[in-house]
C-alpha cells in the first residue's frame, strides 16, 4: 500500500512538472501596462494619505464604535488569516498526489488536474505573500495601535520581534489582497464583489484595534501586487493561468467548464474523484 502510494506520488508530480514545461500554453510575458503603474501610484499615495490623514484618528475612532460593529469585527476579522486559504489547498494539492487518475475518465481527469493547478496557485500566493509580509513586519518594526498611548501612531524599531511592532503591513490585509487577485482572476465576473468584500475584511483590522489605516492598505496593495506577479509567472508556463490574447491573464479551467456543462458533470467529477482515492 505504502509502495503504491509512493508510486502514485511520484507519477503525479512528474506529471505536474511536465505541465508546467508544457510550451503548449506557454506564451511570454506581455509588457506591465500603464494601468498597473498606475495601479500602484495610486496605492502609495493612498496608503501616504492614510497615514497622515487616519492613523491617530483611528484608534479613538475604533474605540468609540458601536459594540455591535466591533463585536462583528472580532467575529470576522480572522477570516483574513491565510490558513483558511493555505490547509484547504494543501489538503487539495496533497489528494490531486495521491490520487490514481489512470482509473478516471480524460475529462474528469483533466478537470481534477485544473483545480490541483489552481490550488498550487493559491497555495503559492497566500503563503508566499504571507512569508514575505512578515519579513516586512520585523523590518519596519511598527507599534500596533495598542501601544499608542506609550509610543504614538509612528514608532518605528526595525528587526523587533515582538507582536507589539508588526504592525506594517497587515499580514491579514495581504492575505486578502492575495485572495482578491487569485479570485478576480479565476472569477473574473465576480472580482469587484470580491474585491469590495475582501477589503471589508482588510479593515476589520482597524476597528478591533490591531492595526492602523495605512497598514491595512499597505498590505492589501502588496498581497494584490505579489500575486498579480505571480499569476505572471504561471502564466508564462501555462500552468494554472495562461495570457489571453489581450494580454489579460485568465484561469485555465477549460476541461472544468466543459465537465460541468454536461449532464450529470457533478456526480461524474464525484465518482472520478473517488475512483482515484480508492484503495489498489
Amino acid at each position: 500500500m505504502t509502495a503504491s502510494l509512493s508510486s502514485r506520488m511520484r507519477r503525479n508530480l512528474a506529471d505536474t512538472r511536465a505541465r508546467w514545461k508544457n510550451r503548449r500554453f506557454a506564451r511570454l510575458a506581455p509588457p506591465i501596462g500603464r494601468e498597473w503603474l498606475l495601479f500602484l501610484g495610486v496605492g502609495v499615495i493612498a496608503t501616504a494619505v492614510a497615514a497622515c490623514a487616519l492613523d491617530v484618528a483611528s484608534v479613538s475612532w475604533a474605540s468609540g464604535l458601536p459594540e455591535p460593529i466591533r463585536s462583528l469585527a472580532r467575529r470576522t476579522t480572522d477570516f483574513g488569516m491565510s490558513g483558511w486559504e493555505l490547509y484547504p489547498a494543501a489538503v487539495a494539492i496533497l489528494v490531486m498526489l495521491a490520487g490514481d487518475w489512470t482509473r478516471v475518465a480524460k475529462l474528469a481527469r483533466l478537470a481534477w488536474a485544473e483545480v490541483a493547478a489552481l490550488a498550487v496557485f493559491l497555495f503559492v500566493g497566500a503563503g508566499g505573500a504571507g512569508i514575505a509580509v512578515n519579513i516586512l513586519k520585523s523590518l519596519f518594526g511598527r507599534g500596533r495601535p495598542w501601544v499608542f498611548d506609550t509610543v504614538g501612531g509612528f514608532s518605528f524599531d526595525p528587526f523587533e520581534l515582538d507582536a507589539a511592532y508588526q504592525s506594517f503591513p497587515s499580514g491579514h490585509a495581504t492575505t486578502c489582497g492575495a485572495v482578491a487577485m487569485f479570485g478576480a482572476i479565476v472569477f473574473p465576473r465576480w472580482r469587484w464583489a470580491i474585491v469590495v468584500v475582501a477589503g471589508l475584511l482588510a479593515s476589520t483590522r482597524v476597528i478591533v484595534g490591531a492595526h492602523y489605516p495605512s497598514d491595512v492598505v499597505a498590505g492589501f496593495l502588496f498581497g494584490a501586487v505579489f500575486t498579480f506577479f505571480l499569476a505572471r509567472t504561471f502564466a508564462g508556463s501555462g500552468y494554472a493561468v495562461v495570457f489571453s490574447d489581450n494580454g489579460c491573464i485568465v484561469a485555465r479551467t477549460g476541461a472544468i467548464r466543459r465537465l460541468f456543462r454536461q449532464k450529470g458533470g457533478w456526480q461524474s467529477a464525484w465518482r472520478g474523484l473517488a475512483a482515484a482515492l480508492r484503495p489498489t
